[in-house]
């Protein structure tokens, strides 16, 4: 029995010391309410390497030149500018209404699936089927 419990606490040893060769120290943030914001436009501001972003829905609107959202797509735009590497992956809900066997997209983000697009920013829909 004792064999056993010594062997126990050796291997316990060396694996509690292999484990945290394996860990780091991460910050995290708060970045919700009105700190969503600054903290996001800050770190699109600052990216130097890549973005890619997944969303379920932007309310974005190319007349509207002064909002928030608008402010994120144009510091999107500038990253890209800048030579970031910038993948946007949009939503496309599935409009289950009684349409029959059919299934349509809606076209929520559509307005902005077209503007990046358009500036030669990668952007794409998610799978309608998955």
């Amino acid at each position: 029995m004792k064999k056993y419990l010594t062997t126990f606490i050796i291997a316990f040893t060396i694996l509690g010391l292999n484990a945290s060769a394996y860990c780091y120290q991460a910050e995290v943030v708060d970045i919700s309410g009105t700190k969503y914001f600054p903290a996001v436009k800050e770190a699109l501001s600052k990216a130097q390497k890549s973005i890619y972003l997944v969303m379920y829905f932007v309310n974005f609107d190319p007349k509207v030149k002064k909002s928030p959202v608008n402010e994120l797509v144009e510091e999107l735009v500038n990253a890209h500018n800048r030579g970031v590497k910038v993948k946007v992956i949009l939503d496309q809900n599935i409009d289950w209404a009684d349409k029959g066997k059919t299934r349509e997209r809606e076209d929520k983000n559509e307005a902005l699936f077209q503007y990046l697009k358009k500036l030669g920013i990668e952007v794409y829909y998610d799978n309608l089927f998955t």
